[in-house]
This record gives C-alpha cells, sequence and structure tokens, in this order.
C-alpha cells in the first residue's frame, strides 16, 4: 500500500513489525524493509498514523 505526502510515494508492506516515532519523524520496519519518513508537522504526522491504522 502506498502513500502519498508532499509529492512523495510512500510504500509500506503489511505485516508492519515495528514502529518508533521522535518528534516529527517516524521509522516503520515492515515486511519489504524499512521506511524512514519525516513529516512537517505533528498534524502530518497523526493523519499519516491515522490512515496507517484504517488499512
Amino acid at each position: 500500500m502506498s502513500y502519498l505526502y508532499q509529492n512523495q510515494r510512500i510504500d509500506i508492506a503489511l505485516p508492519i513489525h515495528a514502529i518508533s516515532v521522535n518528534k516529527h519523524a517516524m521509522a516503520i520496519r515492515h515486511h519489504q524493509g524499512k521506511s524512514y519518513i519525516e513529516f512537517a508537522n505533528k498534524a502530518d504526522m497523526q493523519g499519516f498514523m491515522h490512515w496507517l491504522s484504517g488499512q
């Protein structure tokens, strides 16, 4: 599944093994490896988490 954030596509493959959050950044360890995402603000990160929880 993919998420579009600031014209960048973030690919996440289920299952997700771990999520680490630090201020406005997030590291996700998933089935296909790791993804590191830096968000512009907390609201953007919360929007991504809301989308991720619905998947």
